[in-house]
């Protein structure tokens, strides 16, 4: 009985001993998970500062070297809006002028005498410029070809009497069986597409001919020149 008292104690020392070994490390491991938790919540709050500290750098930065991107310029515009805004001269209210009744004339329209002296006129005065001039065979040759080939492709129930080229003035004439043959004509000809450079104009004679057909003039000027117009 006495053997069995003495072999007991030290059997439970020892497992007080592993409990107590247990809770130290327990304990130690507590410890430490807690100053890892405040040693990585020191790091953040560090961090923290850091960026707010680096902030205040760049706010201090831009306010002492101006900013060539944004910065200068705005803040020279508000200068410059500022100084304007102190010493523009001030302008004086604008009186209203009361509007005036002027009284326009009436401009009477031409008659249609006056338009076919008009007319006549022109065709004269461009008919004896071109009757003036001596002749330019190449231009001239190439000119009429032109002209001809293309009108004769535009002419439709016209048909066209003579074409002539001199220095730098061609004449056409065509005949026409009646209005809408004239009107046809004369979009066709001064339609697109284009196949003259120079200028061109047309006049229509002022009768019918003797063979009851309408008559008109066309005059095209070499490239670069203008036909000329009676002021």
């Amino acid at each position: 009985m006495t053997w069995g008292c003495v072999a007991t104690v030290p059997i439970f020392a020892n497992m007080q001993d592993e409990v107590s070994m247990k809770k130290h490390w327990f304990l130690l491991l507590g410890i430490l998970a807690v100053a890892a938790i405040v040693y990585g919540l020191d790091r953040l709050a560090l961090r923290r500062q850091m960026r707010a500290l680096e902030r205040s750098y760049r706010v201090v930065a831009a306010e002492r070297t101006p900013d060539t991107g944004r910065a200068a310029p705005l803040a020279r515009a508000a200068q410059l809006s500022d100084l304007f805004a102190r010493t523009a001269p001030s302008v004086p209210d604008a009186t209203p002028v009361e509007p005036t009744d002027v009284a326009e004339e009436p401009q009477a329209e031409p008659s249609a005498d006056d338009v076919a002296r008009a007319t006549r006129d022109q065709m004269d005065y461009v008919d004896a410029l071109f009757s003036a001039e001596t002749a330019d065979p190449r231009w001239g040759r190439e000119s009429e070809r032109t002209i001809e080939s293309t009108l004769q492709t535009r002419i439709g129930a016209s048909s066209l009497e003579s074409v002539e080229c001199r220095d730098s003035l061609c004449k056409v004439r065509v005949a026409h069986g009646d209005e809408q043959a004239f009107q046809r004509f004369v979009q066709q000809a001064l339609g697109p597409p284009a196949y003259w450079y120079g200028s061109v104009s047309s006049l229509r004679d002022e009768s019918l001919g003797n063979d009851g057909k309408i008559r008109n003039t066309m005059y095209f000027s070499r490239e670069g020149a203008d036909i000329p117009i009676l002021e």
